[in-house]
């Protein structure tokens, strides 16, 4: 009896690095939302002696939104090494505290799901304060880890 031979599904594209933010980053822009990478902190912050940088400063409308993509969570990356955790934290605590609406989120969010990540970031330009909180909840909601 002759085998009968099913036709191969074509695979899902996956990311070629791991770090890959390629597609959150265009969906943003399809957003017509700016996009700025590794902004130095200290061209944000007057008087900001760190070399620390920002992952990416994002502008809509005259707001503007810091977004910090933690890579390496699964993984002991930088960001939940002590040295790197602690600097981090001052960076983010500069940066709130000179008036910068800041969100972090973890790298495997970013690159695995970048429509929904995009859609939560425009939300911050799009919704108001109340609605961003709701949509906030929604998006805890979707990733929290069990």
């Amino acid at each position: 009896m002759k085998k009968v031979s099913t036709p191969k599904t074509p695979k899902t594209p996956t990311l070629k690095k791991k770090d890959d933010y390629t597609h959150l980053e265009l969906y943003l822009k399809s957003l017509s939302i700016d996009i700025d990478k590794q902004v130095m902190v200290k061209d944000l912050i007057n008087g900001f002696k760190s070399l620390e940088r920002c992952d990416y400063v994002l502008s809509k409308g005259g707001k503007v939104l810091i977004l910090e993509v933690e890579g390496g969570v699964f993984t002991q990356g930088r960001h939940v090494r002590p040295k790197g955790f602690i600097n981090d934290t001052l960076k983010y605590n500069s940066l709130t505290l000179a008036g910068f609406f800041l969100i972090r989120i973890a790298g495997h969010h970013a690159a695995k799901s970048p429509v929904t990540v995009g859609e939560f970031i425009n939300a911050y330009f799009t919704k108001s304060k109340s609605e961003f909180v709701q949509i906030n909840n929604e998006f805890v909601k979707k990733f929290k880890l069990k």
